[in-house]
């Protein structure tokens, strides 16, 4: 057996094999070691070259399974691969927002614990759609509420500005869920909601973006993954055209 010393001079890709080997002799109930899971994850919280990009491809695949297990559990109704896909994703940058930097990994002292918190992360993307779902409901059936009402009523009128400013920060909140970058939520910001342009954007933020071209890029990427979210789409067709 390996000592920690010995497993931390471990190169990367060796330490990955191990991990995955690892991993199949805990499936089959076989004596597994964790340590070199956990050093991978290690690796990947401190940014040290190509260990988030093996830990991606180490644990996606169970994520995505998960995926598709919790949402027949929870009821999200009918999504397609894609759509599983992007929950997916969702949950791994969860979990790397916070577990795998720095300052957060110091709180997961085990492969167990960084674990459990990418399974909650798995829930809680599985959960963030079918609130959207049912808020997709909610919104629909008051707007048909809100319409069918006289439109003289004063009352009605502020009812409709307060409900309009309510979906506003709905679809907000909805949208910033497919911003992974900083640089995603400045072209949300300035180019959707200030209506700059690509090159005014690359000139107020240029150690982000170094041309216009790059913010078109960010900007065309950022319009997939909303194209991909069947609430997001629909709520942002309605934001948009409005």
């Amino acid at each position: 057996m390996l000592r920690d010393t010995q497993i931390r001079l471990l190169k990367t890709e060796t330490l990955f094999d191990h991990c995955v080997e690892q991993t199949e002799n805990f499936k089959k109930n076989k004596v597994s070691d964790s340590r070199f899971c956990y050093e991978l994850l290690r690796r990947a919280a401190y940014g040290l070259p190509n260990a988030w990009a093996l830990v991606y491809e180490k644990y996606s695949p169970s994520v995505l399974n998960k995926i598709k297990r919790y949402s027949h559990s929870y009821g999200t109704g009918q999504l397609d691969e894609a759509d599983f896909e992007d929950l997916a994703q969702n949950a791994i940058v969860a979990w790397h927002k916070y577990v795998l930097n720095p300052e957060c990994w110091k709180k997961f002292q085990s492969l167990e614990k960084a674990l459990a918190y990418l399974d909650q992360c798995t829930r809680g993307a599985v959960k963030d759609c079918v609130r959207s779902q049912k808020l997709n409901i909610t919104l629909n059936q008051l707007t048909e509420d809100k319409l069918a009402k006289k439109s003289g009523d004063q009352d009605t009128k502020a009812e409709i500005n307060q409900y309009s400013q309510d979906f506003d920060d709905q679809i907000r909140q909805i949208i910033n869920r497919h911003c992974q970058r900083i640089e995603d939520k400045i072209v949300f910001q300035y180019i959707f909601e200030f209506d700059l342009k690509p090159k005014d954007v690359s000139k107020e933020f240029p150690t982000l973006f170094e041309s216009p071209a790059r913010v078109s890029s960010t900007k065309r990427n950022l319009l997939k993954r909303i194209e991909r979210d069947p609430l997001a789409k629909l709520l942002w067709h309605d934001w948009t055209a409005g």
